[in-house]
């Protein structure tokens, strides 16, 4: 359900659907759900008869934007990917503390992200080999990675990085991988050529871009991978 206080991804779609239908065509957010975009939502409702009428987006919603859409020959293509997270943080438990700081600006900006000790009512039970892979290699617009030494021996880690590192090759030139260097180990299989931040910029730094990376991503066009079009909006 999409409704005010929320934001993401899917927020976008949301606008960019109501702009190509005639709704709005000006907006003064992009990623987030505000009064602005409920009232458009209303507004969309009521004009097609939705039988609630409540400015949020929810499964009936969906529908009936996608039938709209289609009904014009919308361009899906003009629509953003979704992923579950923006971001996943890999990292060893030795570095722990730069995972957990930066976690928490990531929340307190609104940027869903993929943390262990976030995750630990739904890591419970699962297959961690299979749903960290799936988490690192299709969930996450981006991963993160704390390069270190402790980072290059683990086994948790090189099964994140792994699966990391299949995914950016699959996405040619993406810039998938986004690695913080808390020392000059080599971590096989990243280029030397890769764009690296240095940890001594500081942790809150590094947050500050990460942020602004990823709200410059929701705001950019990029082919969708799937034809299940309602999944782009919520």
């Amino acid at each position: 359900m999409l409704k005010p206080g929320v934001s993401g991804i899917a927020c976008c779609n949301i606008r960019t659907a109501l702009s190509a239908l005639g709704f709005q065509r000006e907006w003064k957010n992009t990623d987030t759900y505000d009064n602005e975009l409920e009232d458009a939502v209303r507004r969309f409702q009521a004009a097609k008869g939705h039988p609630n009428v409540d400015g949020h987006v929810g499964p009936g919603t969906r529908k009936l934007i996608v039938r709209e859409l289609l009904a014009i020959d919308f361009d899906f293509d003009d629509l953003l990917e979704t992923f579950e997270y923006d971001v996943a943080l890999s990292f060893a438990g030795e570095n722990r503390a730069y995972a957990d700081a930066l976690a928490g600006i990531l929340k307190a900006n609104h940027i869903n992200v993929f943390y262990d000790d976030y995750e630990q009512a739904s890591l419970w039970g699962k297959n961690l080999l299979e749903h960290l892979e799936d988490v690192y290699g299709r969930k996450a617009r981006f991963c993160v990675m704390f390069a270190s030494r402790a980072y290059a021996q683990k086994a948790w880690p090189t099964h994140e990085r792994r699966a990391a590192q299949e995914r950016a090759f699959q996405e040619k030139g993406d810039d998938y991988i986004l690695p913080i260097r808390l020392d000059d180990t080599k971590i096989p299989g990243l280029s030397t050529t890769l764009g690296y931040i240095e940890i001594k910029i500081g942790i809150e730094r590094i947050g500050e871009l990460l942020v602004q990376k990823i709200r410059k991503e929701r705001a950019r066009i990029v082919s969708v991978w799937t034809h299940d079009h309602s999944e782009r909006f919520g």
